[in-house]
């Protein structure tokens, strides 16, 4: 019995990341006129994929040590997803993230061809930078916001008072 909680862990965490990292992926990647469709295709596949899998686990529900069965089914599409991702770009948005520009230029002419990139680059540049600069402005806010909690909370007993000369 253990081994089947340890392997359907193992496998929860692999759709379980898989359903929340490859719309983030495909998003980054796809030309943001085909964004939305590709996003949703691909949370169409991994709901049918998951209910392929219920009715592949209501089969060899009855089948003496199914378990094995079903977790061997399962590693499939998953070693196929391993070997795959070896093969992809990185995101252009990742490497525009983390400063490496010329990186990020190759790896959308990889995706698009050479059509539009500077563009687009330019595009992913600005929303980076415009997301550093949001989240610049939400930590001063919350740095005041907690200063003006921390003078609130001064008690006016420990306030030194005014000494009359």
């Amino acid at each position: 019995m253990n081994d089947l909680l340890v392997g359907r862990f193992i496998v929860g965490l692999g759709v379980g990341s898989a359903s929340m990292i490859v719309p983030v992926y495909l998003a980054e990647c796809a030309p943001p006129e085909h964004r939305g469709a590709m996003v949703t295709c691909m949370n169409v596949a991994l709901t049918f994929g998951q209910l392929i899998s219920c009715v592949i686990a209501g089969v060899f529900s009855t089948t003496p040590e199914g378990w094995r069965y079903m977790l061997g089914i399962a590693a499939v599409p998953a070693v196929i997803q391993f070997f795959g991702v070896l093969f992809l770009p990185e995101s252009p948005r990742f490497l525009v993230q983390m400063g490496k520009i010329e990186q990020g230029r190759r790896a959308l002419e990889s995706l698009r061809g050479t059509y539009a990139v500077e563009a687009e680059l330019g595009d992913i540049t600005k929303a980076v930078l415009d997301e550093r600069e949001a989240i610049r402005r939400d930590i001063e806010v919350e740095e005041q916001e907690r200063v003006s909690a921390l003078e609130a909370t001064r008690s006016p007993i420990t306030t030194p008072l005014p000494v009359n000369s």
